[in-house]
């Protein structure tokens, strides 16, 4: 049936739920941007929350974020794909931000899908965002979607991870009923990378 989404390679480590060091949510009828502070795993008691007019200012306040992040030593991104982070990558294109020594961790790739498929998460990321900023190529990681063997590719994904020290910062996409990612709501979230049927 080629209605049938192909299963998705996602990422989400349930300690990253209650390690939340500084948000950012714009709500507006398409989505909302979530920005997290990750590497830091400390209790957090609160959280910041800005309500934009739009896209476009929620975009700005998003990439001001970052920059103040990188400023301060943030170097492992954990980056999102689908509409909701599309103005957020279209202000960083225009921004003078270096990504010269930024490494880029995203949240999932459908499986079954090749790099190079215009409607896998790696082109759209090129096609977006890596292709138009100074990242190296070999800083930005993606799930595997070609590797048949679905343990073996989150192992190696979570093994990235961990190599990394962890994330400094994550874009995610929440929808309207709350789901993080391709996580629907629930009392707990899978721990690390995971596959999905959808």
């Amino acid at each position: 049936n080629s209605n049938v989404m192909p299963p998705l390679y996602h990422n989400f480590n349930q300690t990253w739920c209650g390690s939340m060091k500084i948000g950012i949510y714009q709500l507006t009828k398409i989505g909302i941007y979530h920005i997290i502070y990750l590497r830091n795993r400390q209790e957090v008691n609160h959280m910041k929350i800005h309500v934009v007019n739009n896209q476009v200012d929620g975009a700005v306040l998003a990439v001001d974020l970052l920059r103040e992040k990188l400023a301060n030593g943030a170097k492992v991104l954990g980056l999102a794909t689908g509409s909701s982070p599309l103005e957020f990558y279209s202000v960083l294109r225009e921004s003078d931000l270096d990504f010269s020594d930024v490494t880029s961790v995203n949240l999932d790739e459908y499986k079954g899908l090749d790099a190079s498929n215009s409607e896998s998460y790696a082109y759209f990321m090129r096609h977006n965002l890596f292709d138009h900023v100074n990242i190296k190529p070999e800083n930005t990681y993606i799930p595997n979607g070609m590797e048949e063997d679905v343990d073996k590719e989150c192992t190696r994904y979570n093994s990235i991870i961990h190599q990394l020290g962890g994330i400094d910062l994550q874009l995610l996409g929440i929808g309207n009923n709350g789901h993080i990612g391709f996580n629907e709501p629930s009392d707990t979230f899978a721990k690390e990378t995971h596959c999905v049927e959808l």
